[in-house]
């Protein structure tokens, strides 16, 4: 019997993330949320990004040193 071990990322703990200036690809390691805010502000799934495995892409660049917020 073999039995693997899987790393978990906790839900309660959210995934938070900086921008570099026009930044619209994100690596989040815990996939897609349908709960994503951009300095506080809700963000509108499938209109204001998408989801693609672990990847986040916004349809427009976040200014420069926006923070990014993955629930």
């Amino acid at each position: 019997v073999s039995l693997a071990c899987k790393r978990s990322v906790d839900p309660a703990t959210p995934t938070e993330l900086t921008a570099t200036a026009g930044q619209t690809v994100f690596s989040v390691p815990r996939g897609p949320s349908n709960f994503v805010f951009v300095d506080g502000v809700f963000q509108n799934p499938g209109t204001a990004y998408t989801w693609t495995g672990t990847t986040l892409t916004f349809s427009e660049g976040i200014l420069v040193g926006g923070k990014v917020t993955v629930l």
